[in-house]
Formats: structure tokens, C-alpha cells, sequence
């Protein structure tokens, strides 16, 4: 249907000149949307390092370090569920750079930076910060 839209517009357009600016915007559009369609997944378990046991309620928080959209911190809210997992899914090419931080009371803050999207499923566990 957008097809016969934008054939039908460029063939009563007035000028070529309208036209051309017709088509420049719509490869502007494209090449500025290129990675649109591409998202960065993170797929993780998240334990205790000293019982093995799943950690629930563990809070995320996701920084675009360098990409198509950089802009630092962005608010998720999400945490990890009772089997310990969680799943992020960022509107951000797979091939971005990107730190996730994992935080729980009672534990040490765990962070990594990711340049592209990790294969699979990550496995991390936390360290209690009591001795």
C-alpha cells in the first residue's frame, strides 16, 4: 500500500524538484533509522556465589555507552524474578556498547560492559558484602 502511496505521489508531484526533495528526505529517514529494527538483548540467571541459590528482586540498570542512540543511564524497571532470571530488551542495534549493573541489598554491586550483545544467556552470581 505504501508503495502505490509513494508511487502515486511522485507521479503527481509538480516538479522534479519536489521530487527530489520527496526521495532525500525519505533516505535521510532510512539511513537515520538504519538500525531500527535491531535490538540488544540481555538474558540472565543471577545467584548467590555462596549457595548457588536463584537471587529474586535484583535490580538492573542498563548505561548506552557508544551506539546509534548513546545517551548514559537509562531507567528500566525492571528486576529479577524467583528463578533469579531477568530479561532486557533495548530498542538499540545488537552491536552497541552497553554496561548492565546489578545491585540487591546485602550483596556487592556486580557490573560488566558489553561490546555487542552477549551470546546467550549470561550466568552471574553475587557475593554477599557481609563477611
Amino acid at each position: 500500500m505504501r508503495g502505490i502511496a509513494l508511487a502515486v505521489f511522485l507521479g503527481v508531484a509538480t516538479s522534479i524538484k519536489r521530487k527530489r526533495a520527496f526521495l532525500s528526505t525519505l533516505l535521510a529517514l532510512g539511513i537515520a533509522c538504519a538500525g531500527c529494527d535491531t535490538f540488544f538483548t540481555f538474558d540472565a540467571v543471577v545467584t548467590d556465589c555462596s549457595s548457588g541459590l536463584p537471587l529474586e528482586g535484583v535490580a538492573i540498570t542498563v548505561r548506552i555507552d557508544r551506539g546509534v542512540s548513546a545517551m548514559g543511564y537509562i531507567g528500566v524497571p525492571e528486576t529479577t524474578d524467583a528463578a533469579g532470571k531477568i530479561r532486557i530488551v533495548l530498542n538499540q542495534p545488537d552491536s552497541d556498547v552497553v554496561t548492565i549493573g546489578l545491585d540487591k541489598t546485602g550483596y556487592q554491586p556486580w557490573s560488566h560492559q558489553y561490546d555487542g550483545q552477549p551470546d546467550g544467556q549470561v550466568a552471574v552470581c553475587l557475593t554477599s558484602s557481609s563477611p
